[in-house]
């Protein structure tokens, strides 16, 4: 009996430290996304020009500006230029669907 017992009490620990690594994994990886920003650039063609020549470009949405994703020093240079326009735009993921009740139309 008390063979048993010990078994379960180690078990429960090795579980329970696995639990624990994985959360503190979790918020490794979290604090980690927040070194990157996504952000949205509008402003005169020329300085918008200069910006995507220096940061690149996610997606262009031609006069009306662009998005790319910068690093915390990058970021706090855009919001020191007065000529360009710098929003924050959250990241999104979209996760594949899959409906088996789907029928083909």
């Amino acid at each position: 009996m008390k063979k048993r017992t010990l078994g379960s009490v180690l078990i429960s620990a090795a579980m329970g430290l696995s639990l624990f690594a994985s959360g503190a994994l979790g918020a490794q990886q979290e604090s980690a996304s927040k070194d990157t920003y996504r952000v949205y650039i509008q402003g005169p063609q020329s300085e918008k020009g200069k910006a995507k020549e220096t940061y690149g470009s996610r997606w262009d949405f031609g006069n009306d500006g662009f998005t790319t994703t910068v690093n915390e020093n990058q970021y706090n240079a855009l919001l020191k230029n007065k000529n360009l326009t710098i929003q924050l735009v959250d990241e999104v993921s979209l996760e594949a669907r899959t409906d088996a009740n789907a029928k083909p139309k």
